[in-house]
């Protein structure tokens, strides 16, 4: 019987389609730098499925630390779940592997906000050059 709410692997159509996705709106990564950590292992593409509909892809990554990064997020429906859905998923995965905490970087306000609510503290500012 399906879960209401489940995280799978993402496939590899699902994890570039979204790459592209979070590339175009994030021009200091580069989508050919996502896929080549995803492809090496160094990142772990999944899709946060809801009632069966794939809602999220989420790229995660554990740190040295016991840490449970998440490395970019990227909604695959016009109107997703919200990020209640993505926060379980996470404390679920975290809980399961032994990891001590959840992190993520963030641009957008709002989700500051939202996380707050789940327990989540902003705690560091992230400066980031590019190099070429």
């Amino acid at each position: 019987m399906p879960r209401t709410l489940d995280m799978i692997p993402a496939t590899i159509e699902q994890r570039d389609n979204a790459a592209e996705v979070f590339c175009g709106i994030t021009p200091l990564v580069e989508l050919s730098y996502l896929k080549r950590l995803t492809d090496e292992g160094f990142l772990e593409a999944c899709v946060v499925m809801v009632k069966d509909q794939a809602h999220y892809c989420v790229w995660l990554a554990g740190t040295p630390d016991r840490g449970l990064h998440v490395n970019a997020c990227v909604q695959l429906i016009p109107k997703p779940a919200g990020v209640g859905c993505i926060i379980s998923m996470l404390e679920s995965l975290a809980e399961q592997r032994g990891f001590k905490y959840i992190r993520f970087n963030t641009a957008r306000p709002g989700l500051i906000a939202k996380t707050k609510a789940y327990g989540f503290e902003a705690q560091s500012v992230c400066m980031i050059k590019k190099l070429s």
